[in-house]
């Protein structure tokens, strides 16, 4: 009887673990997913201000 629930003990005590891991991974997904949206936005912001300024240029060449 003891061993029976020692053994419960240790199986929800596992399941717990994979639990938080679940949620920790999770949460690392979607921290990584919000730094990548925000790297992007400001790529795509240097990139089209480079761009313009290059036509500037160009244009006040001609």
């Amino acid at each position: 009887m003891l061993n029976k629930i020692m053994a419960q003990c240790i199986s929800l005590k596992k399941h717990r673990i994979l639990q938080k891991e679940i949620v920790y991974s999770n949460s690392l997904q979607l921290f990584i997913l919000i730094v990548e949206y925000i790297f992007n936005d400001l790529l795509i912001k240097v990139l089209s201000t480079s761009i313009s300024s290059t036509k500037n240029i160009v244009y006040n060449r001609n």
